[in-house]
């Protein structure tokens, strides 16, 4: 039986690049919404069922390196011989990429050091709906030259293989690392000029806890938890700190504050600590939907 089982596919896989993904049994639903939205935009895909994740992608998974998204993404590229846009199964397109029309560079990805704003925003815990949202967590460091990945979108061309080979002994030497972190690890440890490198918008790895961002890619659902620090996952190692700028980015608002999703107001606390509305809200809200 082979590793990899091709479960869906779209046209003649003709199209400069191949959007990829791979889930698991239990992930059918989400790889058939994935496959749904792609068939939507009239987009090509090869969509393919694994037995298991490696432990990198969970952490109840396997150790069988087969199954971790390096040696995936190799299987793809070596199989239609061109660029791959890979997206993990839960991921929905909500319009079409047009920004990778024509892509040209090695590998692409949302890199939170080189996005300008990455301010993330979750519902108030204890409340019965989702009316309420707070900030949670930022990356606020820049650098484009260093990376601290959204490992849920990633675009690899053939001549990106040094850096494939390098996450995937990467991982394989730290399984129980999750495997954007690893990923870090293997870009920033790169000589820097030996790759074409785009770093994408986060609409492309949008996921819901960026509520003002407009998805193009999406991860409809939020993150079972808030991201650790990609900085201290592997120590020092993880990326050059003497290279990354500790400067503020775009905040879009003050982060004391909440967002009342159902009026459209923004809320700030009173001299007794009670949140009273403040503000209307002045641009949109993209909330989570499946």
């Amino acid at each position: 039986m082979p590793p990899y089982t091709l479960a869906a596919t779209s046209g003649g896989l003709g199209a400069p690049y191949v959007i990829c993904a791979m889930f698991t049994p239990g992930y059918r639903s989400k790889a058939d919404r994935l496959q749904a939205s792609l068939r939507a935009l009239d987009m090509e895909y090869a969509i393919y069922e694994v037995p298991a994740a490696h432990r990198s992608v969970s952490a109840a998974g396997t150790d069988d390196l087969t199954f971790a998204k390096p040696c995936f993404i190799d299987f793809v590229l070596r199989q239609f011989e061109k660029p791959v846009l890979y997206v993990d199964a839960d991921m929905v397109f909500r319009q079409a990429p047009v920004l990778l029309d024509g892509l040209r560079d090695d590998f692409a990805i949302c890199n939170w050091l080189a996005n300008d704003a990455t301010d993330a925003w979750v519902p108030v815990s204890g409340q019965e709906s989702q009316r309420y949202w707070a900030f949670s967590h930022a990356i606020d460091d820049w650098s484009v030259t260093q990376m601290i990945c959204s490992g849920c979108v990633q675009w690899w061309a053939p001549s990106a293989h040094a850096l494939l080979d390098r996450w995937r002994d990467i991982v394989a030497a730290s399984p129980h690392v999750p495997d954007d972190h690893a990923l870090d690890v293997a870009f920033n440890q790169f000589p820097p000029g030996t790759l074409r490198v785009k770093w994408l918008p986060k609409e492309y790895a949008r996921y819901a806890f960026w509520i003002f961002t407009k998805p193009v890619i999406d991860h409809p659902e939020l993150p079972a938890a808030a991201p650790g620090d990609a900085h201290a996952t592997f120590g020092t190692r993880t990326i050059a700190s003497r290279i990354i700028t500790h400067a503020g980015k775009t905040v879009p608002l003050p982060r004391s504050m909440l967002v009342d999703t159902q009026t459209g107001m923004v809320l700030a606390r009173d001299g007794e600590g009670q949140y009273v509305p403040w503000a209307p809200l002045q641009m949109p809200l993209y909330l989570p939907s499946r």
